[in-house]
């Protein structure tokens, strides 16, 4: 069955956000010097793309089903 486009779309913009809030997660791990400003930065880009991610969820419970943990 094919998705409706409102949910074809969402379905590229979570996998854009994922990737994102991965490379977040990357550099607030792996990342070096720093200051206590930029991680406050990094950590509150990364609380607001996993907010979206979670209203797209929401939004389109069949998305969900492509989580990869």
């Amino acid at each position: 069955m094919l998705d409706d486009p409102d949910q074809a779309q969402a379905r590229v913009f979570l996998r854009v956000l994922t990737a994102r809030a991965h490379a977040l997660a990357r550099e607030m791990t792996f990342g070096h010097n720093h200051t206590p400003g930029a991680r406050r930065r990094l950590e509150a880009e990364l609380s607001t793309v996993c907010g979206y991610i979670d209203r797209l969820h929401r939004r389109f419970p069949d998305t969900a089903a492509d989580r990869t943990t």
